[in-house]
């Protein structure tokens, strides 16, 4: 069953699916639904345990054990099992187990049966996570604000943005340090944006491209970024050379 990332109901998933499949290139928008699936589990009185898919098809007994033997003494447990692929199906129907599972993968294509089958079953949901783009985050960060009662003008969120590569793991850090400090429900523009510091660097190709295009906008956000990541410019001649 297809689940949208942005509309998810997460005392639902858990209670009307059994298994729960993540997957995308967006790092931190996985790490946030993980996180969040993990409280209400937590607030059920399960435990968590992870473990990578690998791991897990070289000792089988840990899977079997977990799928069909009840936990001792009452207690509840979700195994969740990173970097997931086709490969778990070839030892477990999906659609017959009846115990609690997170299953989170890359990027899955079209064609990937875990993808088709987490997408047709209606015990499992399936939770895509594309990448986010600006206006999402934006939006991410002006709906936070709302929530926190701060008023922020444009015109600072824009400024934001326009010197900062963010992302929602960015954001999110931000809006919790601003809860702490804000007590007036009021804050001037310096101070706002000093507390949304870029975790994310720029890869070669963007860079060039932003050479390439002359985009100016993305190349003040590169040139921000200086003060945060180390850039060996050697590294941008060969996709320049390349393009």
């Amino acid at each position: 069953m297809i689940i949208k990332s942005f509309s998810i109901n997460y005392e639902k998933l858990f209670s009307d699916y059994n298994i729960s499949l993540i997957y995308g290139e967006n790092f931190h928008l996985k790490n946030e639904i993980i996180s969040k699936l993990s409280e209400v589990y937590k607030k059920n009185e399960f435990k968590t345990k992870f473990i990578k898919e690998d791991e897990l098809l070289k000792n089988l007994e840990i899977l079997y054990n977990y799928l069909n033997q009840n936990s001792l003494f009452g207690e509840k447990e979700i195994l969740i099992i990173q970097e997931t692929s086709d490969k778990l199906l070839d030892y477990v129907n999906l659609a017959e187990i009846d115990k609690k599972l997170i299953l989170i993968a890359d990027n899955l294509t079209k064609k990937s049966i875990l993808r088709n089958k987490a997408e047709k079953e209606k015990t499992i949901s399936c939770i895509a996570c594309y990448d986010d783009d600006e206006k999402t985050l934006q939006s991410l960060l002006r709906n936070g604000l709302t929530k926190l009662g701060i008023k922020v003008p444009y015109e600072a969120i824009d400024q934001l943005f326009s010197i900062n590569k963010l992302n929602r793991n960015d954001i999110n850090s931000g809006l919790e340090k601003l809860a702490l400090i804000t007590k007036d429900k009021k804050i001037d523009n310096e101070t706002f944006s000093s507390l949304f510091n870029t975790t994310s660097s720029f890869d070669a190709f963007e860079i060039s491209n932003a050479l390439l295009s002359g985009n100016k906008k993305a190349l003040n956000k590169i040139l921000s970024s200086f003060y945060h990541f180390s850039i060996n410019f050697n590294e941008v001649l060969g996709p320049l050379k390349y393009k």
